[in-house]
This record gives structure tokens, C-alpha cells and sequence, in this order.
């Protein structure tokens, strides 16, 4: 077995994370991300990952929205007030969390 290929073996990561904000309220429980991706990132790795707010929900990624950079987040388990002038009970900021392994010769992103 060469070097190159015992190195593949260890399962060297770094942890990483996205932060991002909270940009409106789609409907009671998706809300739509703005500043956690750039325009031209290939979200098709980041759908479905675990997105936190910083009121202690726990959602998925479901989707980009639009061409900005922006995305939806769907949160199963909570219940965001909808409405123009709603702003108590909708947190602010989002935060993913994830694991990018070194050796690995696929930039898979895990979490």
C-alpha cells in the first residue's frame, strides 16, 4: 500500500461553518437566507444540511431563491409570525455547520 493511499485512509477534517442572515419570512415555517452564499456558489452540495437560527431551531436547506445568492431554509419544528410588521419571535442569524475532510480527494462537505 503506497503513502498517498494510507494518507486517503485517516480521516483528517476541518471543521467549518457559514454564517448568514435572516432576510424575510416566506411563510410560517420557511424563511429565506440572505449572506450565507455567494452568487455564484453551486448550492446542490449544501441542500438538505442542518441549518441553526440563533433561536435555537433546527432546520434544512431546501433550495436556492432567485439568482442573488439567497436560499430557502425550512424549519419543521417551528412557527414564524408572518406578516409585514412581525419582527419579535423571527431570529436574525443563521449558522451551518460542517465538516470539510483534507485528503479526501472529493470536495464533499459533511456534517
Amino acid at each position: 500500500m503506497k503513502d498517498s493511499e494510507k494518507l486517503k485512509q485517516l480521516r483528517i477534517y476541518k471543521p467549518k461553518s457559514r454564517e448568514g442572515r435572516v432576510d424575510r419570512v416566506h411563510d410560517e415555517k420557511t424563511l429565506l437566507a440572505k449572506d450565507l452564499f455567494k452568487k455564484e456558489t453551486d448550492l446542490s452540495t449544501f441542500i438538505g444540511m442542518k441549518i441553526l437560527d440563533d433561536l435555537g431551531n433546527e432546520g434544512r436547506i431546501e433550495g436556492a431563491f432567485g439568482k442573488s445568492g439567497k436560499c430557502k431554509c425550512y424549519f419543521p419544528g417551528a412557527s414564524f409570525p408572518t406578516g409585514k410588521n412581525a419582527t419579535e419571535g423571527v431570529p436574525t442569524k443563521l449558522v451551518i455547520e460542517f465538516r470539510k475532510y483534507i485528503l479526501d480527494d472529493k470536495t464533499k462537505m459533511v456534517q
